[in-house]
């Protein structure tokens, strides 16, 4: 964890997006639709149900309230945590977002 914090400090300082880590990138294997965020789910957005955003880093997105749950006590929540002190320090950065495909 302290790793990808580190990167994102990097990333903010420079300006730059880093590559997403693998173990976070999203799998698009339909152009335009996005797959639920918790790892264990495979449910994809569709026009007919749109997926919500976590209200506290809007960079990942899930199905239910279910999933985002089982994904917040599994990994989210430190990630999340960390993503929200660091846009808090540098206010207004787009790369951060851009660079977890939001």
């Amino acid at each position: 964890m302290r790793d990808l914090i580190e990167v994102l400090r990097a990333e903010l300082a420079s300006g730059q997006p880093s590559p997403v880590p693998t173990w976070y990138r999203f799998d698009m294997k339909r152009p335009g639709l996005r797959y639920c965020s918790n790892p264990t789910c495979f449910n994809t957005e569709t026009e007919a149900t749109k997926f919500c955003p976590c209200s506290r880093c809007k960079l990942v997105k899930y199905c239910g309230t279910a999933c985002q749950k089982k994904s917040w006590n599994a990994s989210h929540k430190q990630l999340c945590v960390a993503l929200k002190v660091e846009q808090h320090r540098t206010p207004g950065d787009k790369a951060l977002q851009k660079a977890f495909g939001s």
